[in-house]
């Protein structure tokens, strides 16, 4: 098994069964859980807490036939969600919970086709191929982060997150908005905020030798968050988990990030 080995504990209830442990480890994952299944073999519902740790977020996947999605990548997740059905029937379109996700030093790669449609939360496909194209070499070879963190809540079909926080050496990005897990959609706002030093890569080389790269880190130095504000972006993610179409809406001053975007407003 790909969990490594497994440990459980459950008994009979009045109302069906409760699910004192689910506990499994391997030398990179460990998973914990524990819940009650409720109702009868017509009508049935589980509820389950789990707790969820990977060192290394990107082998994991490797491993279960899903590669290329991260490289790298230690995780921790928390999950208190309930769902129609037995245990075995937990599936994202059909869970009402919420999720709490952090994730640390790893690197989401340049992938291939398909890849994305596993992680529909957010386009992990075409997202870095739009970035690419507004900011240069900052993404051509993917997204390294220092941290993913944020919430996602489930509920009718759709998983919502109100700010989705990935911050990396060249970028910090925000995601926020619905994505519809059984319409496979998306309606989303990403913000852009690339770090100065990665926004002035040539400022050496046009002010000309070493002179010219110490003015550069001047420049920046002093002037700090206002370039980075100047170079945001701001994008509207709406469309299919196949042919997602990505918006330019903002850019430089106009970028807002502390602002709620307005696809949030309906977030149970």
């Amino acid at each position: 098994s790909n969990l490594g080995e497994a440990r459980f504990e459950s008994y009979p209830t009045a109302a069906g069964m409760h699910v004192e442990q689910l506990d499994t480890r391997s030398p990179s994952v460990q998973l914990r859980a524990s819940g009650d299944w409720v109702g009868n073999a017509a009508a049935s519902r589980s509820g389950f807490t789990l707790d969820f740790y990977a060192d290394d977020l990107g082998k994991m996947l490797d491993a279960f036939g899903y590669a290329g999605v991260f490289s790298g990548g230690e995780t921790q997740a928390h999950i208190v969600a309930g769902w129609p059905g037995a245990p075995t029937a937990f599936d994202l379109a059909r869970l009402d919970g919420v999720l709490k996700i952090a994730v640390k030093n790893g690197r989401i790669p340049e992938v291939s086709p398909g890849v994305g449609r596993l992680f529909g939360l957010f386009s992990v496909r075409e997202l870095p191929r739009r970035l690419t194209l507004d900011f240069g070499d900052i993404f051509r070879q993917g997204f390294s982060f220092n941290t993913i963190d944020g919430e996602v809540t489930f509920k009718d079909g759709s998983a919502w997150t109100q700010g989705l926080q990935i911050k990396g050496p060249a970028a910090d990005i925000t995601v926020s908005g619905r994505t519809g897990l059984k319409a496979r959609d998306y309606d989303q706002t990403v913000v852009v905020i690339p770090h100065v030093g990665g926004t002035l890569p040539v400022v050496g080389a046009i002010a000309g030798g070493p002179v010219g790269a110490a003015a550069g880190l001047a420049v920046q130095g002093l002037l700090g968050k206002g370039l980075n504000k100047a170079a945001a972006a701001r994008y509207h993610i709406g469309g299919s988990w196949e042919k997602p179409q990505i918006t330019l809406v903002a850019k430089g001053a106009e970028v807002k990030p502390e602002e709620k975007p307005s696809v949030n407003k309906n977030v149970p």
